[in-house]
């Protein structure tokens, strides 16, 4: 039976992938979003893991940097996926937004921001107008 405790690891484990990679795709993180997904509603994985976060940078000095992690979530959930969704509205505009909130296609869209590098903060650069 999963724990809070149980969620708590999962999340740790993703934020830790967040902040430390470099964007190389992992089956571990692939699952570890998939089961991330299934207790935490899509409308609230940023706003979830941006609190963990913040929890893990004020105990653990693993992440007394989080700075990466903070940013490429932030990135993802408020230019990358509204701009990929926009880029694609002539093919996809059938699809709801549900449509979209999907484990794998997140875990894909963090690896792209990852691999993108810092600074963070260039989303002219992250996210190139279409």
């Amino acid at each position: 039976m999963k724990t809070r405790e149980h969620d708590a690891a999962i999340a740790q484990e993703l934020l830790g992938y967040l902040n430390f990679s470099g964007g190389r795709p992992d089956s571990r993180f692939e699952r570890n979003i998939d089961e991330f997904l299934l207790v935490v509603p899509w409308t609230q994985v940023s706003a979830v893991l941006l609190q963990e976060l913040a929890g893990l940078h004020q105990t653990s000095a693993v992440f007394a940097d989080s700075t990466q992690a903070e940013q490429v979530i932030t990135s993802t959930f408020s230019h990358v996926l509204p701009a990929y969704r926009e880029h694609h509205r002539d093919l996809l505009f059938h699809l709801k937004e549900e449509d979209f909130q999907q484990p794998y296609f997140l875990a894909k869209v963090f690896e792209a921001v990852l691999e993108q590098g810092s600074p963070w903060d260039e989303h002219d650069r992250i996210v190139p107008a279409p």
